[in-house]
């Protein structure tokens, strides 16, 4: 698959599916899911956004962790 349309599913995937919040799928495996090389991608993705795929799946997950602490007023909530 060509890094440009993977990475239009990429950005699909973290923000309509949400899949960073399930740990078990990382930036590396969604990438071999993708069938696309991870340094590529990661290349796209830091152009893009100034950030590693594996940073934008942590900044993702911790602004959702903060977002359910907050809006249910769980202490220590992790996802």
């Amino acid at each position: 698959m060509e890094e440009k349309r993977a990475y239009g599913i990429f950005a699909d995937l973290l923000l309509e599916e949400k899949v960073y919040m399930d740990r078990r799928i990382t930036f590396a495996r969604l990438c071999r899911w993708l069938g696309v090389s991870r340094k590529g991608l990661d290349a796209l993705v830091w152009k893009e956004l100034g950030m590693s795929g594996k940073e934008v799946f942590r900044s993702l997950r911790k602004a959702d962790e903060e977002r359910i602490r907050d809006k249910y007023m769980i202490k220590g909530f992790k996802l």
